[in-house]
């Protein structure tokens, strides 16, 4: 409920933030920086308009739940092309100030251990799948290229969402992860997506042109 706070089915006062920042930090020409709370991702004491936005994208999964209070959080992030993990500061929310009726100026010193304080045991709210500690991993799993064939294969190399038959054409076809949790790789976490449609479901994705213009070509020959 927006307003109130996250709470879990015992009554203890939950933060809800996105462990896998390493999708932000991956790309230079972002130039993000993890060690700078600015840029990085936020923390959420509410459900807020941005949370309920992600549960309507099926990504309310890349959530993870934790009570601490030092400000503190435990990230996953990319270096030299390794995922590794630390604790860095994170800001809260603005939309969930606002929400909550606390000053917007507070995001950068919040008061973690007194917003605990106050709301403690007073209500049960949406209870996330995962805590820092359980979250799989922020890259992706060592069998899963041979997870992501047997799953095209099983769906005869076809786009699920505009049809197209990449059956000679296997490039064309990706395995996409519908939470965003590239470690779940539960078929029903799984989309066979064409490079076209991932990419509109992506705004960092890249299609080569040559791609691109054979999906269009092939999808003209289906009659798609």
């Amino acid at each position: 409920i927006e307003g109130q706070p996250l709470l879990d089915k015992s009554g203890n006062v939950n933060f809800l933030y996105i462990k896998d920042h390493a999708s932000i930090n991956i790309n230079p020409k972002w130039k993000k920086d993890i060690d700078n709370p600015n840029d990085c991702r936020k923390v959420h004491l509410t459900w807020c308009y941005v949370l309920n936005g992600m549960e309507q994208k099926n990504k309310f999964d890349k959530y993870v739940a934790t009570n601490r209070t030092d400000g503190k959080f435990l990230i996953d992030y990319s270096k030299s092309g390794k995922i590794e993990n630390k604790d860095v500061e994170l800001h809260v929310c603005k939309v969930c100030l606002k929400a909550m009726l606390m000053e917007r100026t507070l995001y950068e010193n919040f008061d973690f251990q007194g917003f605990i304080n106050k709301y403690q045991n007073k209500q049960n709210v949406k209870k996330t799948k995962y805590t820092p500690e359980t979250y799989p991993t922020s890259e992706y799993t060592a069998d899963f290229n041979k997870i992501s064939t047997k799953y095209r294969t099983d769906r005869n190399w076809t786009c699920e969402k505009c049809r197209l038959d990449c059956s000679s054409h296997h490039h064309l076809l990706d395995t996409h992860h519908k939470s965003g949790v590239k470690g779940d790789n539960n078929s029903f976490n799984l989309q066979a997506l064409c490079k076209l449609c991932h990419k509109n479901l992506h705004n960092h994705y890249y299609v080569n042109k040559q791609d691109e213009n054979l999906i269009i070509k092939l999808r003209k020959e289906q009659t798609l």
